[in-house]
């Protein structure tokens, strides 16, 4: 539950900071702060999800280019018991919902 709170937190971030930046309502120096924050959450949440499945913390790096979306959900699950398909399913359906704001 974490891990997509905090994928679907940094998007939301990214997305309001870089919207509010073309209204120019915030300057760069602020733009920047939000995007590190956001950066952040999601670094962290492909972290928990990558440990959740059982594969080495450096798949967190997928994240920031949202290839990790695709690729996270694919990797084989190590430890047995657990579904993360929850996870795919919330996040990726943030990401379109986000994508079709931006239209």
């Amino acid at each position: 539950m974490w891990i997509a709170v905090l994928i679907i937190v940094s998007m939301l971030v990214n997305f309001y900071s870089n919207t509010l930046n073309s209204l120019e309502y915030i300057s760069w120096g602020t733009l920047l702060i939000f995007q590190g924050i956001g950066a952040g959450f999601l670094l962290y949440g492909g972290y928990l999800w990558a440990k959740l499945k059982g594969r080495c913390w450096a798949w967190m790096f997928t994240m920031p280019l949202l290839v990790g979306l695709l690729v996270l959900p694919m990797l084989k699950d190590r430890k047995q018991g657990k579904s993360t398909w929850g996870i795919t399913g919330v996040a990726v359906l943030a990401f379109l919902v986000l994508v079709d704001e931006r239209q």
